[in-house]
Parts: structure tokens; C-alpha cells; sequence
């Protein structure tokens, strides 16, 4: 068989502290300039900024999601997932997977409906491809009476999606739905909701587990993991003092992000090559960029995105579409 190719050694990392000087001495420091990557940091204007200051490598940008310089900047990197594709793959998966089920998009009549973009974007897709759908409204908090509508019979299975994401509105619908489980065992229901909902925790989290909720996300926050468990340990005996706590973990992203970058540049003999290897599967973090744009005058997006399902009891696991 031919020879692996040959491999970098080492990957010298640099950190500047932009905050105690000047971006601009920061900009024009040789290492900045030659740098095959520079990671953003979260600083309204950086990359702009960068660019002008003529840096020769790739910039990549993880923790502003509304940044687009990457639409038009051939050399910026945007590790998010946009909201267009993060649509188009969360309800391409939700009709793929409906088998028998017929889609139920339940909304407060007195409520913000902060989801609405996204179950907008999901009655024009079931329209296009002429799958049957029920649309609940209800006032307030969501009742028994409220799904009368929906039958009972054994061989009908709904997919139920609320137009709101938070936990206030969450708690108004939910145990509605789980005494219709209840009441009707043998008819299926199944919840698909929002990245927010990894943040719930009791009750809230306990009805995620009983109504099988799937939701889509960026992130797979498993923080039980055999890995994140490690990483948080090793964490700990290297500054001697825990990871903050967050969601997404930021500790767990630099952690994905830097493993991502330097095996690139490595398998790349320290040039960094977004689309090679294909993929990257981190702990909490997968990393998949392609170009944002088919003209290829664009820079590049990340395109993975993770389906987390609710296990019953306790527990998830998850798809990386």
C-alpha cells in the first residue's frame, strides 16, 4: 500500500490578550499576520478589522452566531450552523421521519410564539410536499378540550410542535399533552421543539423524557458523557478551579474547536484546509464546513446539526444530520 503522507510535528499556538493594548499593535504582530488561523474573539468588529489589517490566514469566527462576513469573505470561518440551513435540515428530518404521524403545530393565542419563524417555515414544507397537517390555537393554557380534535384511535400518531421555545410557555402546553398520553396509550405522540429546551432542568427536563421529546440544536450538551466527565476533571487539575457552567459549555467548544484546528493543520502540514478531513466529531461540538456559497467567492459554514432525542426516564441520544 502507498505511504501515509507525511504529517506535521507540531502546531505552535499563540494567545494575545486584545483587551490590555491596542487591536491594531495586536493586528500587526508578525505571528497574527502569518498565522494559518486566527480564532476570533467575541469583539463586535474583530474580523473586519482583521481582514483590513491584511492577516494572510483563515478567521474563525465560533462565538458571534450573527456575524455573515463569511458570506462574502473567502478566508472567514463561521463554525454555526446558519438558521436557514439549521430550518431546512430540522423539518427535511422531522417530514423524513413522520412515517404514519401527522404533524400538530399547537400556538397561544396570548402568547409570544417566539417559534413562529420556524413553524412558518414548516407549514410552507409540509404544503410544498402535500402532507396533511392540524394546526391547534389555544388561549392561554393549553386543555383537554383543546385536542378534542385530535382522535384517539389506536392507529393515529401525531408529531406535535409548538410555536414557543421557552419554559413558561413550555409548562402551559406540556401537561395538557401528557394526560392525552395518558388517557389514550395506545395513540402515539411525539414532541419536536427548540435548542432552549437542553437548558430545562426538573419538572421541565422530566417532561422532555415522558413526552419523548427530539429537538434540534447546534450542540449536543451531554455533560455526562465519559468524555466531557474527563475533560471537566483534567480541567480542574490544569487551573485548579471547575469549567463555568454554561450551556453550551464553553469550556467543552475550545476544547472541540482547538482538537478541530490543530488535527487539520497537522493532517495539512500546518496549512489549514476547512473542508479536509470532512468532518470533525467533537465532545460537544461537530464540525462540518463547506462554502457558504456555490460560486465559491464565499468563506465557509459549518453544516452540521445535531436531532437530540429524549430518552425515556433519563438519558439522550442523538443524530448528526
Amino acid at each position: 500500500p502507498p505511504a501515509p503522507p507525511p504529517r506535521a510535528e507540531a502546531v505552535a499556538v499563540t494567545a494575545v490578550d486584545i483587551a490590555s493594548g491596542s487591536l491594531d499593535d495586536a493586528l500587526g504582530r508578525e505571528e497574527v499576520q502569518s498565522a494559518a488561523v486566527i480564532v476570533a474573539p467575541d469583539s463586535p468588529g474583530f474580523i473586519s478589522r482583521a481582514l483590513k489589517a491584511g492577516v494572510k490566514g483563515y478567521i474563525v469566527n465560533t462565538l458571534d452566531f450573527a456575524d455573515s462576513l463569511y458570506l462574502t469573505e473567502p478566508r472567514v470561518v463561521q463554525t454555526n450552523i446558519d438558521h436557514r440551513n439549521m430550518y431546512a435540515k430540522a423539518v427535511g428530518y422531522l417530514i423524513s421521519e413522520l412515517k404514519d404521524a401527522t404533524p400538530v403545530i399547537i400556538s397561544n393565542t396570548e402568547g409570544r410564539n417566539d417559534k413562529e419563524a420556524f413553524t412558518a417555515y414548516l407549514r410552507g414544507r409540509l404544503t410544498e410536499e402535500g402532507v396533511p397537517f392540524i394546526e391547534i390555537p389555544y388561549e392561554g393554557t393549553l386543555t383537554s378540550l383543546d385536542l378534542e380534535r385530535l382522535s384517539a384511535d389506536t392507529e393515529a400518531s401525531y408529531v406535535i410542535v409548538p410555536s414557543a421555545g421557552s419554559i413558561g410557555e413550555f409548562n402551559r402546553f406540556s401537561h395538557a399533552l401528557n394526560n392525552f398520553r395518558v388517557t389514550n396509550p395506545d395513540t402515539g405522540m411525539r414532541l419536536f421543539g427548540y435548542p432552549e429546551w437542553v437548558t430545562f432542568r426538573g419538572d421541565a427536563q422530566d417532561m422532555l423524557h415522558t413526552l419523548g421529546a427530539s429537538i434540534y440544536s447546534r450542540f449536543n450538551d451531554d455533560f455526562d458523557s465519559f468524555s466531557a466527565r474527563n475533560i471537566a476533571s483534567d480541567f480542574l487539575r490544569w487551573y485548579g478551579e471547575p469549567m463555568i457552567e454554561s450551556i453550551p459549555s464553553r469550556g467543552l467548544l475550545g476544547y472541540d474547536l482547538g482538537c478541530m484546528l490543530v488535527k487539520n493543520l497537522r493532517a495539512n502540514l500546518g496549512v489549514f484546509s476547512p473542508e479536509t478531513p470532512a468532518e470533525y466529531r467533537g465532545i460537544q461540538s461537530t464540525f462540518r464546513l463547506v462554502r457558504a456559497s456555490d460560486a465559491g467567492d464565499s468563506g465557509y459554514v459549518n453544516d452540521a446539526l445535531y436531532i437530540i432525542h429524549y430518552l425515556p426516564v433519563t438519558g439522550t441520544d442523538c443524530t448528526i444530520l
